[in-house]
């Protein structure tokens, strides 16, 4: 599983998934907004070191809140709204999804195993991990493994932090979030691996199989094969304990 592919998700319709994997609160979105601007001083100093020590550059446009620029044989952009309903916008939706997948850089932590992160200063790591404890799975990591076997290609999704990340910045993230309790929830989700990730196996099939992926039942004759956004609704999490030793097809037996 070496050269696995590993890239950024962004969806906020996905939130409705991660919210009922993870048990956390759904914020409202005067709660977002809210969070959000609370949020907005530490990803101006996380924007203060990649200015001075990254190269980035700060642009002024309009009432945005940040236009960051940095150039390294293209051009990166990431634009963050004053607002966190901007990113509900629909027609802002592939601006904003574009942006974070050239902005950031999605790896595996080991070839052979199922640990995913943000690569890159860890200013700008800070700033993505900010936004997923904001608004669990808007912003995922999603890897797809390069071998199928008798079962199929396994995808595996990093909705959550790691938790040494959350405990780091415990400080900030129950300012952010708004109370202890919220931020207490946030880390024991996290440290469950159960909950911080979530599997999907996406099965081989012949020409008359109806069955698109584990336990769905939907049928689709324009169903795409590279469409990451289907199945969210049928992912499947392996429970860890049930699985035998270094099985391959789990969390706990490889990270």
């Amino acid at each position: 599983m070496g050269n696995d592919t590993v890239h950024i998700q962004f969806n906020p319709d996905n939130r409705v998934f991660w919210t009922e994997h993870t048990g956390l609160h759904a914020m409202s979105d005067s709660e977002l907004d809210a969070a959000y601007q609370r949020a907005s001083k530490f990803i101006k100093d996380r924007v203060k070191i990649l200015i001075k020590e990254h190269k980035w550059r700060d642009i002024e446009f309009g009432t945005r809140l940040l236009l960051l620029s940095y150039s390294k044989g293209y051009i990166n952009r990431l634009t963050l709204p004053q607002s966190f309903s901007t990113f509900l916008d629909v027609s802002q939706f592939t601006d904003y999804q574009t942006q974070f997948e050239n902005a950031f850089e999605a790896r595996k932590s080991s070839p052979s195993g199922n640990d995913l992160y943000i690569h890159g200063p860890s200013a700008l790591a800070d700033i993505f991990y900010i936004l997923q404890c904001i608004a669990p799975g808007m912003l995922v990591l999603t890897c797809r493994s390069d071998e199928e076997d008798e079962i199929g290609e396994k995808e595996w999704v990093r909705g959550l932090p790691r938790d040494t990340w959350v405990e780091n910045n415990a400080q900030m993230l129950r300012y952010i979030l708004g109370s202890k309790g919220a931020y207490q929830r946030l880390l024991a989700a996290c440290k469950d691996q159960q909950k911080a990730f979530a599997f999907e196996w996406i099965v081989s099939w012949n020409d008359d199989d109806d069955c698109r992926s584990t336990g769905s039942t939907v049928v689709d004759d324009d169903w795409d094969y590279n469409d990451t956004k289907f199945g969210w609704s049928d992912i499947q999490v392996i429970d860890g304990t049930k699985c035998p030793e270094d099985c391959g097809k789990c969390l706990r037996c490889t990270l």
